[in-house]
């Protein structure tokens, strides 16, 4: 199964279409699917959107299957709604879909694929009641009013903040952001209090806070260039490229291997049969201990 990561505007519908495959690559059609469920998960509030766990999705709960294996399933507004994020918010949504399938052999095989989708949150006050920031505890903010000020000095943060001086509000929700995004690069990768104390971590925040701070009102970006090298690190960060001085936390990793007389090196990982390390990996066809 291939399937892009995607983005949809909160309470939106959409559609997810794909073809399921055998452990070879090839197409099932849809005499030899067995079962076909999908699974949407909030990935920052770890919360099971709109009852899709291990739902059933063969021709039934907005799926449904082509006789050559096309399968078709419509996102409804309730897989798109708001879990309580920020107004302009992205929110990373994890869509597992299984199915399972009898080979020549009798034997049963089970595929799944994972990718994301993320959720535009609205920016109508209207839409979501003035909605505001969840309160991160401050042990686990990866940056701060202070820091921020060092940064865009006192008086800038006032200037850009003057249509609601005396109101918290805004800068908690800079710090939230800030503190999302880089979670959105690096959860479950590093203990969040680890990268909550590390330097690094909340020097890529604060800029990631600076360049929200000067674009409010539609002003002008003046941090452009320190948020984009921060994403850039960040992501360099997530794939292992650069190592920002944090553990790494544990984590468990399937691969599937087989050996495939037509390659020169025969040793090759299955993609579609293994797990990923972090979240949008490609994984390669070939085992990495043979490279």
């Amino acid at each position: 199964m291939s399937v892009e990561d995607w983005t949809i505007d909160e309470g939106e519908s959409g559609s997810i279409t794909a073809s399921v495959q055998d452990k070879n690559g090839n197409a099932l059609v849809k005499a030899n699917i067995g079962s076909l469920n999908i699974t949407i998960l909030d990935v920052r509030s770890n919360t099971i959107i709109n009852n899709r766990n291990a739902q059933n999705i063969l021709d039934a709960n907005n799926g449904s299957v082509d006789t050559d294996g096309t399968v078709t399933f419509k996102l409804q507004p309730e897989d798109t709604i708001n879990v309580g994020s920020p107004r302009g918010f992205l929110e990373e949504r994890q869509v597992t879909i299984e199915w399972t399938w009898t080979d020549l052999d009798f034997q049963l095989n089970t595929g799944r694929h994972v990718f994301e989708i993320y959720i535009r949150t609205s920016t109508d006050n209207a839409s979501d009641s003035g909605a505001t920031a969840p309160a991160i505890p401050v042990g686990n903010q990866f940056t701060s009013l202070s820091e921020i000020q060092r940064v865009f000095s006192i008086e800038g943060v006032d200037n850009h903040s003057e249509d609601v001086l005396g109101d918290s509000t805004v800068i908690n929700e800079l710090i939230y952001r800030a503190t999302e995004t880089v979670l959105q690069f690096l959860r479950g990768r590093f203990d969040q209090s680890d990268m909550a104390s590390s330097y690094w971590v909340r020097m890529k925040a604060t800029y990631i806070a600076c360049y929200y701070l000067s674009i409010r009102q539609g002003n002008p970006s003046l941090y452009g260039e320190l948020y984009n090298e921060a994403m850039l690190d960040l992501a360099q960060a997530r794939d292992g490229l650069i190592n920002p001085g944090l553990r790494t936390t544990a984590r468990c990793v399937v691969q599937t291997p087989m050996l495939d007389s037509r390659f020169f090196n025969p040793a090759r990982v299955l993609p579609n049969r293994s797990t990923k390390i972090y979240s949008g990996q490609r994984l390669p066809y070939r085992l990495g201990i043979y490279e």
